[in-house]
């Protein structure tokens, strides 16, 4: 029995050999080597060999585009994008308080070269969460 791996490289080359050899012992037809590992990776190996038990219509796709398209139609869907907009406007505020409270505990742990990229972001944030969204309709 060969020592368990210390690296990682090891353990994927380790892994990779028993599943190669999983593989190898599967498409020899050999009985089970009793070995979880290898047993485990036979399995698998069997498993993804065969074809799929249900296979989905040809068209699959253009029916449910139909179907979609007729329960936005008849009003089923509704996407007003509130509740992502609520999310983000909390998300800022929440970013707000935290920068607030860090500053006024004098916790700033950011560099001061790192205070235009910051706002930078805070803008850019902003300016996505409060913009109106276009859409094609």
């Amino acid at each position: 029995m060969k020592p368990a791996p210390t690296t990682l490289r090891e353990a994927c080359e380790a892994e990779w050999q028993a599943q190669e050899t999983a593989l190898a012992q599967e498409r020899a037809g050999l009985a089970p080597s009793g070995q979880p590992g290898i047993d485990m990776n036979r399995l698998l190996c069997r498993t993804l060999d065969q074809a799929p038990a249900d296979v989905l219509p040809p068209d699959f796709a253009t029916r449910l585009a139909r179907q979609v398209a007729s329960e936005r139609s008849a009003g089923h869907v509704q996407g007003t994008g509130r509740f992502e907009l609520l999310l983000a406007a909390g998300g800022l505020a929440a970013l707000g308080c935290a920068g607030l409270w860090a500053w006024s505990r004098d916790a700033w742990w950011l560099p001061p070269e790192a205070l235009p990229w910051l706002l930078l972001v805070a803008a850019a944030a902003a300016l996505a969460a409060f913009t109106p969204r276009w859409s094609a309709a």
